[in-house]
C-alpha cells in the first residue's frame, strides 16, 4: 500500500526531502529502487533504498538508461498515456530481461521477477519503484533452497532452484534447459499424481457417512448456534433468511460448533438464491477478530466475472475450474466438504472441484464460515453442518518422490504458497523439497532384502528349497481363486502366506478381512460371520453386516478354523456351496463374491478322524493345501531372518548394531523355536532394545526374556534341553520338555510362559493339552 503514499507527494522536492532520511516509515517499506523517469522511459534519477535488490537488476537499467526497453506498457511508449485513474501502472519483467544476471537468488524462472510500479510526478514525470517480486524472494532461503515451481494446468516446470539444478546437470547443460518440460520428466511420482492418487484413494464420501449436527429448522429457530460478525440474517416470509451486506467489506456469520480437522471429517451445505451481486464465500477457518477466517484455513467460491471456481489455501489460491455455471438460474445449493486431506466442492449435485492437499493445515479446530461480498443479498433457504470421524491410521504423511537424476535422490515435497507466482492466465504451484536420500536408501535396501527373499513380510524371509517350493506353489493356486487350506504350526506364518494369496489373487483389489475363530465365543460366531438383523437377538439395536459380507470382493481369512462349532461349520459349508449369505434374524439372500482362505495349527485331517471337524467341509476347504514348516526344519533360513530383524529394529530404535556374536549365534542353532519365526522376531526386538551397540551377546538375549534362558544357558536343565535338541530327531519330545521347564520356573503364569515364548495365552493352553501337562500342578 506504501505506493499510494508516494503517489500523495506531487512535487520532486517533496520525494527528495523523503529520500533523504531513509529512517521514514514509507521508505522502510519500500526497500526498492526509484527512478524518476521522463514520459519515453528515460531515466533521470536514480536512489537504492534498498538491501536486498541485486545490484545488477539496478545497473542494468542504468546502462539501459530507459526502462521501456525492459518493461512493458502495452506498446505504449509514451507514459503519458497510460490509464492512472485507478492508482498506480504495474508491470513485470521475467530473469530473462536482465540477461541472466539475478544469481544471488539462486533461482531460474521465466515467470515475472522483478515489479516495476509507476506513478506521475510533476505532469510530465514518473517515479518507477522497482523491487522483487515476493515469490522470487520466498525461493531463495526458507526452504534450503529446495524449490521447484510446476504449472498446474499442463504439468510443466517454470521455475527451480539452483541446489535442485545441480543434481541434473549431466542431462540438463544449463538451468534454463528445464523451463518448459513436463515434471514427469524429472520427478517421480510427479505432484499432480500424487494429488489426483490423494483424490482416487479417498473420495468424496455420501451424505449417510455424516451425522447433520445443524439444520435448516435450527437456522431458523435457533440462532444461538451461529454467530454473525456484523449483520445477522433476518427472518422471510417463506421460511428463508434473508442476508444483505450494505458495508464496503465482507461480511461473516459461522457456526459456534467447532471441528477438530485431524480427526474429523465435516461438512457445510447451503441452499441459496442470488438476489444481488455476487456470490458467497465457504470458509472452513479459524476463529480470530485480526485475520480474515481461512488465514489459516480453506475457502471455496465462485469468480462471476472469470466464471471460476477456486479453492483457497490461508488465502492463496491452490486450485481453480473454468465452469460457466450459472445456465439463467441464480438459485444454488453448495456442498463444502472436507475428507481427510481431500477438499470437494459440489454445487447442485455435481462435483465442480476437488484438490488434495499434500500437507492439509494442522490446526486443532475450523469452524465452518458463509461469507457474504460487498453490496450483495442473499436469500438462505436452507443451511446443514455434519462431522464424522476420521480414521485415524490416514494420518497426514509427507509423501516422497523420486528426482530422475544420475544418482537416485529422493525428496519428501510439500506444497507452500507464494505471492505473485501465479499470473490471471495459469495456476503456479511451488513445493519445497527436502532430501531423505539417505534414508529411502536405507529402507529401500530393506524392502529388497524382503523382496528377494519373496514376501511381503518378514515371516516369509528365506530361501531355503521348502519355503520356495511353498511360494510357488501358492502363486499358482491364488491365481485360481478356488478355497486354501493352509496348516502349520503356531508362528510358522500362516497368516503371511494368506496375505500373499490375497496378493496374487483375482480379488486383489477387495478386502483382506480375517476372522480369528480362536478368539470369538460361541455365542457370537455366527453374528461375526453371517451379520443380523436389528432386533434378531438381545442386544441386537442396529442392522449388521458380517465378515463374509465385508469380505466380498476380496479374501476371507479364517484363522484356527478349528475351533468352530459343529453347527456353524454346517453353515459355513452350505455359504461355501453357492456363496449366498442370510443374516441372523433375516430371510434376504445375499449374494457374494470371493476367495477363502482357512488356516489351522491342529491338522484337520487329525480332527476328522476323531469326529471334531466335518469330513465334507473339510474336502470343501482343501482344494489347495499347503503346510507350512516349523523354523527348526528351515534353519538355513535363520541367517537371513535374524539379518532382516536386526537391520529392522535397529533402524526403528536407531541402534548402530553389527550382528550377532558368534557364540550366540550359534547358540540360535541350537535352539527349538516351538515359537517359530514369531518367537525369533520377539527374541530379536526384545535384544535390539538391550543392546547399546555393537553385537548382540548372550547377555541382551538374558536381559530380553529370562524364558528365552535356554539359549544362553542359565541354568543347566536348559543346557540339557538344548544339547538334546541337537542330538534329538524327536521335536515333540524337545517341545514338550521345554513347556514343562517354562511352566515350572514361572509357577504355571500363563502370561509370562505366553511372553517368553512368543506366543499368545491361547496357544500355551493349547501346547501343554497337547503334551497333557496339568498346568495347576506347577501353581502349588
Amino acid at each position: 500500500m506504501y505506493i499510494y503514499t508516494v503517489y500523495m507527494y506531487s512535487n520532486l522536492n517533496d520525494i527528495n526531502s523523503i529520500i533523504s532520511d531513509l529512517r521514514h516509515p514509507v521508505i522502510q517499506q519500500l526497500r526498492d529502487a526509484l527512478f524518476l523517469v521522463d514520459e519515453k522511459g528515460s531515466i533521470l534519477k536514480h536512489w537504492n533504498t534498498s538491501d536486498d535488490l541485486p545490484d545488477s537488476i539496478a545497473a542494468i537499467l542504468l546502462e539501459k538508461k530507459i526502462i521501456t526497453d525492459i518493461f512493458d506498457f502495452d506498446g505504449i511508449k509514451d507514459l503519458r498515456q497510460l490509464d492512472f485513474s485507478k492508482g498506480s501502472y504495474i508491470s513485470y519483467a521475467t530473469q530473462d530481461h536482465f540477461l541472466h544476471h539475478i544469481r544471488s537468488i539462486g533461482f531460474y524462472t521465466r515467470q515475472p521477477v522483478v515489479r516495476l510500479t509507476l506513478n506521475p510526478v510533476n505532469g510530465d514525470q514518473f517515479l518507477a519503484s522497482v523491487s522483487i517480486t515476493k515469490s522470487y524472494k520466498a525461493a531463495s532461503d526458507p526452504y534450503g533452497g529446495g524449490l521447484i515451481w510446476i504449472n498446474a494446468k499442463n504439468g510443466k516446470i517454470e521455475g527451480i532452484s539452483s541446489v535442485i539444478y545441480s543434481s541434473l546437470k549431466s542431462t540438463f547443460p544449463k538451468p534454463y534447459d528445464l523451463l518448459g518440460i513436463s515434471a514427469e520428466e524429472i520427478i517421480s511420482p510427479t505432484p499432480e499424481e500424487i494429488i489426483k492418487g490423494g483424490l482416487n484413494a479417498s473420495p468424496a464420501p455420501s451424505d449417510d457417512r455424516f451425522a447433520t449436527i445443524v439444520t435448516g429448522d435450527m437456522f431458523l429457530s435457533r440462532p444461538e448456534l451461529f454467530e454473525a460478525e456484523k449483520t445477522m440474517p433476518v427472518s422471510g416470509d417463506d421460511r428463508s433468511l434473508m442476508w444483505e451486506n450494505k458495508r464496503g467489506n465482507y461480511d461473516f456469520f459461522r457456526i459456534k460448533t467447532p471441528f477438530a480437522p485431524l480427526s474429523q471429517d465435516f461438512f457445510l451445505e447451503i441452499d441459496f438464491e442470488i438476489v444481488k451481486g455476487r456470490w458467497p464465500l465457504f470458509i472452513f477457518g479459524i476463529r480470530n477478530p485480526y485475520v480474515f477466517p481461512d488465514a489459516y484455513g480453506y475457502t471455496a467460491g465462485y469468480m462471476d466475472n472469470e466464471e471460476i471456481f477456486f479453492f483457497k489455501k490461508e488465502g492463496h489460491k491452490i486450485e481453480d475450474s473454468k465452469i460457466s455455471f450459472y445456465e439463467n438460474s441464480k438459485s444454488f445449493k453448495v456442498r463444502f466438504i472436507k475428507n481427510g486431506q481431500n477438499i470437494h466442492l459440489r454445487v447442485n449435485g455435481r462435483i465442480v472441484l476437488e484438490y488434495h492437499d499434500i500437507d492439509f493445515i494442522r490446526v486443532e479446530q475450523f469452524y465452518p464460515y458463509v461469507g457474504i461480498r460487498p453490496e450483495s443479498a442473499l436469500k438462505i433457504k436452507n443451511f446443514s453442518v455434519g462431522y464424522k470421524k476420521r480414521d485415524l491410521k490416514e494420518d497426514v504423511r509427507e509423501p516422497v518422490i523420486r528426482l530422475k537424476a544420475k544418482d537416485e535422490l529422493y525428496y519428501t515435497i510439500k506444497h507452500i504458497n507464494n505471492y505473485n507466482v501465479t499470473s490471471s492466465t495459469s495456476l503456479i504451484r511451488s513445493y519445497a523439497l527436502y532430501n531423505v536420500t539417505s534414508f529411502e536408501k536405507e529402507k529401500k535396501q530393506l524392502i529388497a532384502i524382503i523382496s528377494e527373499s519373496g514376501g511381503g513380510d518378514y515371516s516369509f524371509v528365506g530361501s531355503s528349497s521348502v519355503l520356495n517350493t511353498v511360494r510357488e506353489n501358492a502363486r499358482t493356486a491364488a491365481s485360481s481363486g478356488a478355497t486354501i487350506l493352509i496348516q502349520g504350526e503356531t508362528g510358522t506364518g500362516k497368516e503371511v502366506l494368506a496375505r500373499y494369496i490375497h496378493q496374487h489373487s483375482p480379488f486383489a483389489e477387495g478386502p483382506f478381512v480375517k476372522v480369528d475363530c480362536s478368539t470369538l465365543s460361541p455365542t457370537i460366531i455366527e453374528s461375526e460371520l453371517f451379520g443380523h438383523e436389528k432386533g434378531s437377538f438381545t442386544g441386537a439395536s442396529d442392522r449388521r453386516k458380517g465378515r463374509l459380507e465385508e469380505a466380498d470382493k476380496g479374501v476371507l481369512f479364517l484363522d484356527e478354523i478349528s475351533n468352530l462349532s459343529l453347527d456353524i461349520q454346517a453353515k459355513l459349508l452350505n455359504f461355501l456351496q453357492d456363496f449366498t449369505v442370510t443374516r441372523v434374524g433375516g430371510a434376504k439372500t445375499i449374494k457374494t463374491s470371493l476367495q477363502v482362505v482357512a488356516a489351522s495349527n491342529i491338522p484337520l485331517q487329525v480332527l476328522v478322524d476323531k469326529g471334531l471337524f466335518r469330513r465334507d467341509l473339510f474336502y470343501r476347504l482343501n482344494v489347495f493345501s499347503f503346510t507350512l514348516p516349523p523354523l527348526r526344519n528351515r534353519l538355513e533360513d535363520l541367517p537371513v531372518l535374524c539379518e532382516t530383524f536386526i537391520r529392522f529394529f535397529a533402524a526403528r530404535h536407531n541402534k548402530d548394531i553389527k550382528g550377532i556374536e558368534g557364540n550366540t549365534y550359534r547358540r540360535l542353532f541350537d535352539y527349538s523355536w516351538p515359537g517359530n519365526v514369531r518367537e525369533l522376531k520377539n527374541v530379536l526386538q526384545r535384544a535390539v532394545v538391550y543392546c547399546d551397540g555393537g553385537e548382540i551377546t548372550d547377555e541382551h538375549l538374558k536381559l530380553a526374556d529370562s524364558g528365552i534362558s535356554e539359549v544362553h544357558h542359565s541354568s543347566n536343565h536348559y543346557v540339557q534341553s538344548a544339547e538334546k535338541t541337537k542330538r534329538s530327531n524327536k521335536p515333540v519330545e524337545v517341545e514338550k520338555e521345554r513347556m514343562e521347564g517354562l511352566i515350572s520356573e514361572h509357577k504355571g503364569n500363563i502370561s509370562k510362559i505366553a511372553e517368553a515364548l512368543g506366543v499368545t495365552r491361547v496357544t500355551v493352553y493349547k501346547l501343554a493339552k497337547k503334551h497333557n501337562i496339568a498346568i495347576d500342578d506347577f501353581r502349588k
